[in-house]
């Protein structure tokens, strides 16, 4: 594996667009390379810090090593003598500019996200995407998580300080630091997930017919907020999937109408090459539909590639599709569709109508 591949998986995770798949292989390289792992650590310690690396010499290197060093825990400060030979100083000279081109993209990220989400009167931090984008963010405790389009996560300025709670509107996969002395939970509107240390996808959008949590490793308990706070303790490979009932539909103190179910408790088939499931492929920017709807398959699209979407049709709304997508454009995803679906369609700028042959 060469530092270049290294540094590229750095970089994205720094701009908040590495996969799952690419977060794996980092901790891989890191885990099993000391000089990677010192690296790696450099683009944290240089979050805040800027090195002018312009025409930086070897012999100027004790005097920007002893300065970055300073920011570095004891126990890398250890691994010092292992990197002063030249050809280790060739590594950590390119992994100190890669830390600073990670530096401004830091930067960058946080002065938009203070424009566009100031701080609210609760301090509360937020973390959102827009239609068309995903993102990736690692939460003060470690925790990792991955955004899917449209999606935002709230949490308070104290979060790991006593307790560790997140709000979540949209779909958001989560790889939970493990601290028995403070649960993790995610709230959402119609659920409360709550664990300890473990991975799981949340999907809870506004105005979608379901809100899902599935659970890929360890365990979780989801609190149903609509129906008296019912407790359900998920498996993993299972997934929950809750009808969202409009507040006119329930009363409190009162029981959902008999017609609309409550939950469905399933269970998910694992992808291969420990990949998650068909929930969490979106992390992999990979699209995958497992009998699922045409009305559900465009809201997703609309969310991903930005546009709106208008089936004309009630009943190829209705119509399911099993397919998946690698990376392809929107075009490529309606023509496939539309040769399965034998339906026609129109796109005019970011509008897309589907209608029947």
């Amino acid at each position: 594996m060469s530092k270049s591949r290294l540094v590229e998986l750095l970089a994205k995770r720094a701009s908040r667009e590495i996969t799952l798949l690419e977060q794996q292989e980092l901790t891989m390289l890191i885990n099993n390379n000391e000089s990677y792992a010192l690296l790696a650590r450099s683009f944290d310690v240089l979050d805040t810090a800027s090195i002018d690396v312009a025409g930086i010499e070897e012999k100027d290197f004790e005097t920007r090593w002893s300065s970055l060093q300073a920011k570095l825990p004891k126990d890398e400060i250890a691994l010092k003598s292992k990197y002063r030979n030249r050809k280790s100083f060739g590594l950590i000279r390119y992994g100190l500019a890669a830390a600073c081109i990670a530096t401004i993209m830091i930067a960058g990220i946080r002065f938009i996200k203070q424009q566009n989400h100031p701080l609210s009167p609760r301090e509360e931090n937020i973390v959102a995407t827009q239609r068309g984008s995903k993102s990736y963010t690692v939460l003060p405790d470690g925790t990792q998580v991955w955004l899917n389009a449209d999606t935002k996560i709230s949490y308070g300025k104290s979060f790991g300080a006593g307790s560790r709670e997140v709000t979540l509107t949209g779909e958001a996969y989560f790889d939970v630091v493990k601290d028995a002395s403070k649960p993790f939970i995610v709230h959402t509107e119609a659920l409360d997930v709550i664990v300890l240390g473990t991975a799981f996808n949340v999907s809870a959008y506004k105005g979608e017919k379901h809100t899902e949590a599935t659970l890929i490793r360890g365990s979780v308990e989801v609190s149903l907020k609509k129906y008296h706070n019912k407790k359900v303790m998920l498996k993993p490979f299972e997934k929950l999937s809750v009808q969202n009932i409009p507040d006119s539909v329930t009363k409190k103190g009162q029981a959902p109408q008999q017609e609309v179910p409550m939950l469905t408790l399933s269970k998910i088939n694992k992808m291969p090459q420990d990949s998650g499931s068909v929930e969490t492929q979106w992390v992999q920017n990979r699209l995958v539909f497992a009998n699922s709807t045409l009305e559900e398959i465009a809201a997703q699209l609309a969310r991903w590639y930005d546009v709106d979407i208008n089936i004309t049709s009630p009943e190829l709304k209705q119509t399911k599709y099993k397919a998946a997508f690698d990376n392809v454009t929107l075009e490529e995803v309606m023509q496939s569709l539309k040769f399965a679906g034998k339906f026609n369609y129109d796109i005019n700028n970011k509008k897309i109508t589907i209608f029947s042959n």
